[in-house]
């Protein structure tokens, strides 16, 4: 929760886009990590799944009322894309309602779908039940300057009076890879 005198004087909160440690999530759920191991992990070993998410964050269901002013969007852009039939996969691996996304802005093109679009879309939306979800993308190719898409992206949603009240974006560098933080 933001205190509300420091609410008016911010626009938007960076970096805060780490999972926690495997050691964290070892200790939270008592699983064992294979990180210490040269062998692989086996493919049922998953530490970051929607219901861990929502053990280790506290995030109690049903997650957002059915009649909550509440929005959220993913920002995507570098032809990243989702395919809606994945989305439902996951939702059904995962017991989780089936709920499509409520909007997509920019377009999206479902047979071209990224890793990185699809995981933003199925995390937030698996948090964030009962929430209409936006898939927002932003026009700019694989070479254009990230600030500038940036940019685009900020103005786009600023004079959208429709715009949804939270945005993920998940691009970027880790907290751990930016100086001074541990």
């Amino acid at each position: 929760t933001i205190p509300e005198d420091v609410r008016a004087h911010m626009d938007f909160i960076l970096n805060l886009d780490d999972f926690p440690k495997p050691a964290a999530m070892e200790a939270a759920y008592r699983v064992k990590s294979h990180a210490k191991s040269s062998a692989p992990a086996p493919l049922t070993d998953e530490l970051v799944t929607p219901t861990s998410l929502a053990s280790y964050y506290n995030i109690q269901k049903p997650w957002a009322g059915a009649n909550t002013k509440s929005s959220m969007a993913v920002f995507e852009c570098q032809n990243q894309y989702y395919t809606p039939s994945d989305l439902t996969t996951f939702q059904q691996k995962y017991n989780i309602p089936v709920k499509a996304v409520a909007n997509v802005t920019g377009g999206n093109q479902s047979d071209e779908p990224g890793l990185e679009a699809q995981l933003d879309v199925q995390y937030i939306g698996a948090t964030g039940l009962n929430v209409p979800l936006t898939f927002w993308y932003q026009t700019g190719g694989l070479f254009d300057p990230f600030p500038t898409i940036i940019a685009k992206y900020v103005a786009a949603v600023a004079s959208d009076p429709e715009a949804p009240l939270v945005h993920s974006m998940s691009y970027g560098l880790g907290e751990s890879n930016i100086a001074g933080t541990p």
